[in-house]
């Protein structure tokens, strides 16, 4: 997070989001970014070129992001819900969980929804996407699958002047920031959110590493986190591990976290058309996939119901939805935003983040340095997180 005080723009990496919104809008090229051994970006500003003008303390979704609170009163939101895939079947395949969002933004730049399309492309090096800007057409089989490491996302979003619409997908904070970014800029923004939890650093890669028997120091020069079918398999240099056992430690004990998920409440995205998700616990493994889809605005539900190649299946109930996603959990960890912010919590809630934290700095530690028997990680998945135990989730008015 960049932040204005004494006359210094200051940086605190516990709450940088690593959107890169700060760089897309400083016109002076006067930031930087400093990638550690997690993927964690250190913003650095230079004296000499910064004018002031604090665009990139403006821009940066840190400051609002935990003001996204959700509660039971967003469901009453809701447009249109229910399945959505890509008619072709090997498309489905290839994405893991239906191919909906790669679909949908070629729909809108063939239907001329958009004038253009923002998302992440695949590249053959690390950190293996980049965003950019797509006009005319777009090539699905480009299109990045999901990508469980730190991408300075939005570092590309720099749209000609001529460009009056686009198509954006990413996750709350990348949406966040990418409003932030095309404000004054563009007339018209559809945003396409992608469900997210938790946004991982480099030591999920290398715990996976490590489960599929890799040589410590042997590069990792290849990865694809999904892929393969639903759930799909992640591989690392041409050895895959099924994602269903690879994501249950890590995003069920919110391991290897980016810290700035700590101040995300809302994985539902910011001002979304639409959110799309993982069908977890609603659609059974299979040859091809399926993304749950949530349609928050009319624009939402007519991407949904009338874009080219696309099957939608609407109906999907909210007692369905909130199974999948683990509603009761969101909610616990929408209470604990308050208590990494410093904010004055109920000793309940205190003994819980305490605990999380505890449990996340012990698994992480053991699971970095030393590999167990299968058995031990599927014991390790089932046990209850400590925060859990302690916190009952309580529903947060809007």
């Amino acid at each position: 997070m960049l932040y204005f005080t004494q006359k210094v723009i200051r940086f605190d990496k516990n709450r940088c989001c690593n959107c890169g919104a700060c760089i897309a809008i400083c016109e002076k090229k006067a930031i930087s970014a400093i990638i550690d051994e997690r993927g964690l970006a250190t913003i650095a500003v230079s004296k000499d070129r910064c004018i002031l003008c604090l665009k990139c303390v403006a821009v940066c979704p840190a400051h609002q992001l935990p003001k996204l609170k959700i509660g039971e009163g967003i469901w009453n939101g809701i447009k249109d819900s229910g399945f959505a895939w890509h008619a072709d079947h090997q498309v489905r395949r290839d994405a893991s969980s239906g191919g909906a969002t790669r679909t949908i933004l070629s729909g809108c730049l063939k239907d001329k929804k958009c004038e253009a399309v923002y998302t992440l492309m695949r590249r053959s090096r690390y950190p293996w996407a980049e965003g950019e800007l797509m006009e005319g057409e777009l090539d699905i089989s480009q299109v990045a699958p999901s990508m469980y490491l730190p991408i300075l996302a939005m570092k590309n979003l720099r749209p000609k002047q001529n460009v009056e619409s686009i198509a954006i997908v990413g996750t709350t904070c990348q949406l966040l920031a990418a409003s932030k970014l095309l404000k004054g800029r563009v007339d018209k923004i559809i945003r396409i959110a992608i469900f997210c939890k938790q946004q991982k650093h480099l030591g999920f890669t290398h715990f996976i590493k490590k489960r599929l028997r890799i040589n410590t120091n042997e590069p990792v020069a290849e990865v694809e986190y999904r892929g393969s079918g639903w759930p799909g398999k992640m591989s690392i240099n041409k050895h895959s591990l099924d994602y269903e056992m690879a994501a249950a430690i890590p995003f069920g004990k919110r391991l290897w976290c980016l810290p700035a998920c700590n101040f995300c409440p809302s994985p539902f995205g910011y001002k979304a058309d639409l959110t799309l998700a993982d069908p977890w616990g609603i659609e059974p493994s299979e040859g091809s996939g399926k993304t749950m889809a949530i349609a928050w605005t009319s624009l939402g539900q007519e991407l949904l119901r009338n874009t080219l190649n696309l099957e939608f299946k609407p109906g999907l109930d909210i007692s369905s939805i909130k199974g999948s996603i683990d509603w009761k959990s969101l909610l616990r960890k929408n209470e604990l935003t308050k208590y990494y912010l410093g904010e004055k919590v109920p000793i309940a809630l205190q003994i819980a983040g305490l605990s999380e934290k505890v449990q996340t700095r012990f698994l992480e530690q053991v699971l970095s340095s030393i590999r167990l028997p299968a058995l031990l990680y599927k014991v390790i998945a089932h046990l209850p997180n400590l925060q859990s135990i302690i916190s009952a989730p309580k529903s947060v008015n809007e």
